[in-house]
């Protein structure tokens, strides 16, 4: 499914009753491309965390349709896109316990040559993915938000957390990324890998 098969039924929203045609219009196309600027970078984000990409896409469509029927009122903040990142989030945790689907995938399955020297970006996008799996949800959540550049106040207003907590969690998930980095045996790296040989 595209970006634009996942935004076009969230562009057809019930008639804003006190709205014209005009604001109406101004109203949809505003949201059009917030949508587009926007649907995969959140998209991007739960994927960080959760590899049922079905469940990622309903928990995108739910929350981008949530934030139209309150579209007018969103668009004003100054952060709109931070109200959807939450709004996701708590798609993504009610279809998951719905579903009661608690499956990860483990680092384990890879071998480690893959680990330590992914051939290109897309790869190690998908080895971070991977390796964010592996830390409990709450970290890899503060871990991808971080890596997209939010600061401590924001992740932590997105999340519904303090930022004590941001804090502490994103310290853990360093650490834990890095006892995962460290596991590897140094003859196992290639050059151009995590030693930079």
């Amino acid at each position: 499914m595209t970006a634009a098969d996942m935004a076009a039924p969230a562009l057809k929203p019930q008639r804003d009753d006190d709205l014209d045609g005009a604001d109406e219009a101004r109203l949809n196309a505003s949201f059009t491309a917030f949508c587009e600027e926007n649907l995969s970078r959140v998209r991007h984000f739960l994927l960080s965390y959760c590899r049922e990409s079905s469940l990622v896409d309903d928990a995108v469509q739910e929350a981008f349709l949530a934030a139209r029927s309150r579209w007018a009122e969103i668009r004003h903040f100054d952060r709109p896109v931070a109200w959807v990142y939450k709004a996701a989030v708590y798609k993504e945790r009610k279809l998951r316990h719905r579903r009661d689907n608690r499956e990860s995938i483990g680092l384990d399955d890879l071998p480690p040559e893959r680990l330590v020297a992914p051939a290109d970006g897309h790869e190690a996008r998908l080895l971070l993915q991977q390796a964010l799996r592996q830390l409990p949800a709450s970290w890899a959540r503060i871990t991808r938000l971080d890596i997209d550049g939010w600061n401590a106040a924001e992740i932590a207003e997105i999340l519904g957390l303090t930022v004590n907590t941001v804090q502490t969690y994103k310290r853990r998930a360093r650490q834990r990324l890095r006892e995962l980095i460290a596991t590897i045996e140094p003859a196992t790296r290639q050059p151009g890998g995590q030693d930079g040989a």
